[in-house]
């Protein structure tokens, strides 16, 4: 009977054979903290490639290591190029959050529109500002983008109010969103320095923004925009 026993135990631990994985000692306890953090794990992220190799290789048994243990999912983009692939922990559907601490934590809404302007620009309008500056030069000379930020973060309703102080403050909350989606692993910037951050890359993850989990916040953009204005 013990015997049988044990033989239990040891089938129960080959379903987790990424822990004999001759990497796992030095990747996993890293890769467990980001994932866990929220950041998603890429190849295109260079700070992230060996990481993301330990998943690739290992992603069946840690599939089941996260939704035994954690009860949560290990996803990633449904795409066979390794180059755009990332790896990502998830909820059942209904849930948009991500782990941190044990909480679910929310992309603010005003940084879902700041990303999803950015998107149409690199994206759709092939401007590809990949620098907060850039960002900001195409924002505040494009009368449209200009006028809605300032209403939207601003909330100007007085015209004698100083223009230059309202740029500022959307500038400040540009700044936290870019640094929430550096903190998500949906950019990457040059300089790790906070005052000297400035220069991107923008990876594959970012479109995440666009798809599934913030589906409902842009199918009712006017909505969000009037929430924001309360």
């Amino acid at each position: 009977m013990a015997d049988e026993n044990n033989q239990e135990k040891i089938n129960e631990l080959k379903k987790y054979d990424f822990l004999i994985d001759i990497d796992a000692k030095e990747l996993f306890a890293e890769l467990d903290y980001f994932l866990r953090q929220g950041q998603h794990i890429q190849y295109k992220h260079d700070k992230q490639t060996l990481l993301f190799n330990f998943i690739y290789k290992n992603e069946d048994s840690l599939k089941l290591y996260y939704k035994d243990f954690l009860r949560v999912n290990l996803l990633s983009n449904k795409t066979t190029d390794k180059f755009n692939k990332y790896y990502y922990l998830g909820f059942d559907a209904g849930n948009r959050g991500m782990v941190r601490k044990g909480n679910y934590e929310y992309l603010d809404k005003k940084h879902i529109i700041i990303g999803l302007v950015f998107w149409e620009l690199y994206e759709l309008d092939l401007n590809y500002p990949e620098s907060l500056s850039k960002f900001y030069e195409i924002l505040f000379n494009h009368d449209i983008y200009k006028d809605s930020f300032l209403r939207l973060f601003a909330n100007i309703n007085n015209e004698t109010k100083d223009m230059y102080e309202d740029i500022d403050i959307i500038k400040n909350e540009i700044e936290k969103a870019f640094g929430k989606f550096e903190e998500l692993g949906w950019i990457v910037f040059e300089n790790s320095n906070k005052s000297e951050k400035n220069i991107f890359s923008v990876m594959p993850s970012f479109k995440r923004l666009t798809e599934e989990q913030y589906k409902n916040d842009i199918e009712n953009y006017e909505i969000l925009c009037k929430e924001i204005l309360k």
